[in-house]
């Protein structure tokens, strides 16, 4: 990406990124929470990357494309367990700040 003002580019620490992360992500958590838009565009955009990235069924063999294969878990399952999974842990980290 080009600088075309010439501005100094910020300078970003693995923790200050980790930390925008973070943030990011709680604050998605609670857009899901309290909006079904949000919940229902987020679904949405998992199974659109969920299609864009499973490999194209072959001629001849049965399944669909974005369909996991017989001991697999795909790729929307995988972030739908770990969204609950962070769920949790911010749901702890609450928690332990209130006691």
């Amino acid at each position: 990406m080009t600088n075309p003002l010439n501005l100094p580019e910020p300078v970003l620490t693995d923790d200050d990124f980790a930390r925008q992360l973070q943030q990011g992500i709680e604050q998605l958590m609670r857009e899901m929470e309290t909006s079904s838009t949000s919940r229902t565009d987020f679904e949405t955009l998992v199974k659109q990357m969920s299609e864009a990235t499973a490999p194209a069924s072959v001629p001849g063999v049965s399944g669909t494309v974005g369909q996991a294969g017989p001991g697999q878990v795909s790729f929307s399952e995988t972030l739908s367990r770990t969204m609950e999974r962070m769920q949790k842990s911010e749901t702890q980290a609450n928690s332990a700040r209130m006691e």
